[in-house]
């Protein structure tokens, strides 16, 4: 590890500058890169909007497929180019050569250009099979942060059945541990076959098993190194926060600083991890080649120098953006922010029960959330499952059901004997309990055997004269078309488990309930500049509801209204130890 990094010494200025553009465009092209161009192809062909419900006909959409991939042909390329410049910097360290900024941004090019005519197609699939091991550590920090993809991928190996996704990814990193060997020999023009040569070279050495496992225990090692910097910088920011902040603040400072520790240790771990892989792959070129380079010709040219200027004005506004993404307005979002106990309040009550609903009277929550669904004879009961088994043991769906039948189940026992026999209420018990004592937010389920459901509520609600003490959501957004169709005057909500898109075309809808790891200034500052409201849900622990408070919602979606409560109020039963802020930040 060491002698690689030593052959940088020589031009450790020019590497470092280098290293700053690029990473700097890589992280932008992965976080905000890519919500702009999932904005920018719902523009393109008429949708408002990307969840969870609609993003596999999103992404199957021609223009789609066309945009995500040349996306994906630039990250590759910008891939290739920085591998191309660092192993000229270990060459040009090895050779004892100066090299000017402006020069290897020109000979990388040059290149990484050269790869492309040499192999038009094949470079593709070659950098993807080299990926995993020369971006482990970045796409490790930053695959969190792309939140889209971290939950299509997600979803795809949910639906697809995949029985090992962990396992398949191993196997695709010791594939790549392979192939990655042979990307000197390519970028540096070897004479091997394309796909063939590293493994053949490296079998015909007997050194195959040895590189192997050379560049597994670097890696581990790496992963060691960056955890460590990581744990004691974590140490280090509580400790100050700890000496130097107030208690009412320990949580949100652990917030606040811990984001924007995570970006810029995420920007050096990536950076320390690829850099070191390439090192110790341009030491294994050199025990059996050297690269044909005149570096001679290292004068830059007056184009060369213009292109430098230009990167680094673009390196400087791209931080500014990036950065600008982490430093959350910690000031107080208003004068009240409501709080809604999530089902009724289901840490403290079964779920969507009438118990769960006293709960959240006498804990003074301004709402209770609660799931409704329709039965076979059309009666509007609490439930959040369709199929019934996990709160009332019955194996059954609910439209398979009549009201009589679920009269004969109880929906207690799964959370506490204390609660065996509590009943499945219908909405218009609810209503009569909570009038006069609290709001409704009434979620309506969407399982695609209740046409009429939604007449069946607004009916309720009129008649029990409830219409201005609750609000409607739901996660089918025509379900809200079809309420102010029949009901204008009913605020309703539209319930979102992921955000992409133009919030503003859903007319529909009053207000936004979106799921709280989604939740950010950004978005909170576009949905108050349409006069709107947004809830975040489901939070309940003291990081994430700081977090949400901080970003500026209007209301808190928890099972637990009395903690969220003191953390508006700063009320500490323990004061946080040191321990626990450590957890704070990491998580």
């Amino acid at each position: 590890m060491i002698r690689a990094w030593k052959k940088l010494k020589v031009n450790s200025g020019v590497f470092l500058l280098y290293e700053l553009m690029f990473r700097t465009l890589l992280i932008f092209l992965f976080t905000t890169g890519c919500s702009n161009l999932i904005e920018f192809l719902l523009n393109f062909h008429g949708y408002s909007y990307v969840t969870q419900g609609n993003y596999v006909k999103f992404l199957m959409h021609p223009s789609s497929a066309i945009g995500l991939l040349l996306f994906c042909l630039l990250i590759l390329f910008l891939i290739l180019y920085e591998c191309s410049g660092l192993l000229l910097l270990f060459d040009a360290g090895d050779k004892g050569v100066r090299l000017s900024l402006s020069r290897l941004l020109f000979l990388s090019w040059n290149y990484s250009m050269n790869m492309l005519r040499k192999y038009p197609v094949k470079w593709i699939f070659y950098l993807l099979l080299c990926l995993p091991n020369l971006y482990l550590h970045l796409l490790a920090w930053e695959m969190e942060r792309a939140r889209f993809i971290h939950i299509v991928v997600k979803d795809i190996c949910k639906k697809t059945g995949i029985p090992n996704f962990t396992g398949l990814m191993v196997v695709y990193f010791l594939v790549s541990v392979v192939f990655s060997t042979g990307l000197p020999f390519r970028i540096f023009g070897g004479e091997e076959e394309f796909l063939p040569g590293p493994i053949a070279f490296s079998v015909r050495k007997g050194k195959q098993l040895k590189n192997l496992f050379q560049t597994m225990f670097l890696q581990a090692r790496v992963f060691v190194v960056t955890e460590l910097w990581y744990l004691l910088s974590v140490v280090i920011c509580v400790f100050c926060i700890r000496r130097f902040r107030p208690v009412y603040r320990y949580v949100s400072d652990t917030l606040f600083y811990g984001s924007i520790l995570k970006l810029f240790l995420g920007f050096l771990i990536g950076f320390f991890g690829t850099v070191t892989i390439l090192g110790h792959l341009y030491l294994v070129f050199r025990e059996h080649r050297e690269a044909c380079i005149c570096w001679e010709e290292a004068e830059p040219l007056q184009r060369e120098r213009t292109i430098t200027v230009v990167a680094l004005l673009l390196t400087a506004a791209l931080m500014l953006q990036e950065g600008s993404l982490f430093f959350p307005d910690t000031s107080d979002s208003q004068d009240y922010l409501e709080i809604t106990a999530h089902r009724g309040g289901a840490k403290f009550a079964p779920e969507n029960t009438m118990a769960a609903i006293r709960y959240s009277i006498d804990t003074k929550a301004d709402f209770a959330e609660i799931d409704v669904q329709e039965t076979k004879d059309g009666e509007i009961v609490l439930m959040h499952d369709n199929w019934l088994g996990r709160t009332t043991g019955k194996r059954k769906y609910i439209w398979d059901l009549e009201y009589k039948d679920l009269q004969e189940l109880e929906a207690g026992r799964h959370f506490s004997r204390g609660f065996e026999g509590e009943p499945i209420p219908t909405l218009r018990e609810v209503i009569r309990e909570c009038k006069g004592k609290l709001r409704l937010n009434i979620e309506i389920k969407a399982n695609g055997h209740n046409d009429d459901i939604v007449s069946r509520v607004l009916q309720i609600i009129r008649e029990e004269g409830f219409t201005s003490h609750c609000v409607i959501t739901s996660m089918d957004y025509q379900f809200l078309r079809e309420i102010k169709e029949l009901c204008p005057e009913v605020i309703t909500g539209y319930t979102l488990s992921m955000v992409y898109g133009r919030v503003e075309d859903m007319e529909a809808a009053d207000f936004y309930s979106v799921k709280h790891t989604f939740v950010n200034r950004r978005l909170v500052n576009r949905v108050h500049e349409m006069g709107k409201k947004i809830c975040a849900w489901t939070v309940n622990k003291r990081p994430p509801i700081r977090k949400v408070i901080d970003a500026g919602v209007d209301n808190v979606i928890t099972d637990d209204p009395e903690l969220v409560r003191k953390e508006l109020m700063g009320e500490y039963d323990v004061i946080p130890g040191f321990i626990s802020l450590i957890k704070y930040m990491i998580q």
